[in-house]
């Protein structure tokens, strides 16, 4: 197609050549200024075929570029994903897998405390209780009592801590980070074992004893805590970068199944809701966190609620070996995005309107 608009257009220039000759004959050598006008209206005619020939190839070349064009964009939007859609997460779950965030460090606090009937702690870890006598390493502390509280513990920074609820109680296991812990102890057992002989102690105070342990600077180490409590607990205000659901089942045999026992997963800015059945598996990746609540029903329960929202770089669910990807194209995503959409349309509205009004004032 170039070759022939570019051999169209040197036969133009060519006979608009020669009509400029055959004015100039006609003018000087035959003083014919009739004739040598009627050559220069073909110069002019000529000049003008010209322009339109070329203002055509142009737009013979510039369509299908255009049209190729916006195939190609239009592939773009289809086959790509949005990095990061905004998702929200109502589960319940048996088991759950975190890796915190490097921000900052977790701590949970409440000032009356959280009873637990309870309280179990397994690992390396420092007691450190004066007024109960206790000061040093140990490998498993266990309290028993009416008056036993947990006031506050920390996880630090990039831990990762597994959370399971079972008959057994709450276990938190906290590895490849640091941990310590409040216990608030007033009528009560308790039976500490380290390298020597175990101390066991009963409690009976007029008020509270304080009861601090923590991993120390060991972060190699694991540190298993579990409690039994009757009341409901609530933790909020984790900030995570993965999050996991799956328990190992039977224990120690590798073989690993979707701790998820029911839920829904919703994609908010494309109006997407999901339902999750139970042991349907949920796989994120390149999490960022806005809000986590873990939320711990009364004594009895075997699960806890987990609400979740942020956003994933990209989102599967359902039975294993047969998962969907929701993470929406870019072209789904643009699609539901009206405020977008009201943002363009007011900029071609004004566009237009300044372009008439241009128009108008020029004829004027």
């Amino acid at each position: 197609m170039m070759l022939r608009t570019r051999n169209g257009l040197k036969k133009l220039e060519q006979k608009r050549r020669d009509n400029i000759t055959e004015a100039t004959k006609e003018l000087l050598e035959n003083d014919d200024v009739d004739a040598a006008d009627k050559a220069l209206h073909k110069v002019k005619l000529s000049q003008e075929l010209q322009t339109q020939y070329t203002l055509l190839s142009k737009k013979r070349f510039i369509s299908p570029l255009f049209i190729l064009l916006c195939l190609l964009i239009f592939s773009f939007l289809w086959f790509f994903h949005h990095p990061n859609p905004r998702i929200h997460l109502d589960l319940e779950v048996e088991t759950a897998v975190f890796r915190l965030a490097e921000r900052r460090d977790f701590t949970w606090q409440k000032s009356s405390g959280l009873k637990t009937e309870r309280f179990f702690v397994d690992g390396h870890f420092i007691v450190d209780a004066p007024g109960l006598g206790l000061d040093g390493s140990g490998e498993r502390l266990s309290v028993e009592g009416v008056n036993v509280s947990l006031t506050q513990f920390t996880i630090s920074k990039g831990a990762r801590l597994e959370i399971e609820r079972s008959k057994d109680g709450i276990s938190l296991y906290i590895y490849e980070g640091l941990a310590q812990g409040l216990l608030e102890i007033q009528d009560g057992s308790l039976r500490l074992q380290g390298d020597g002989t175990p101390a066991v102690l009963s409690v009976q105070l007029p008020v509270p004893e304080t009861l601090r342990f923590s991993t120390g600077n060991h972060s190699e180490h694991r540190l298993h805590l579990r409690l039994q409590t009757d009341d409901d607990w609530q933790l909020y205000g984790l900030q995570v970068t993965d999050m996991r659901f799956q328990q190992e089942m039977p224990p120690d045999s590798n073989n690993f199944i979707s701790s998820i026992r029911k839920g829904t997963i919703e994609l908010p800015e494309i109006k997407r809701k999901e339902k999750l059945l139970g042991h349907d598996w949920l796989h994120m990746k390149k999490i960022s966190s806005t809000r986590l609540v873990l939320d711990f029903p009364s004594k009895g329960a075997e699960y806890f609620d987990l609400i979740f929202q942020g956003r994933a770089a990209s989102i599967e669910v359902g039975p294993d070996d047969f998962e969907q990807d929701l993470t929406p194209s870019l072209l789904t995503w643009i699609y539901h995005q009206k405020q977008l959409f009201f943002y363009w349309g007011s900029l071609v509205f004004i566009y237009g309107l300044l372009t008439n009004l241009r128009t108008l004032l020029a004829r004027r």
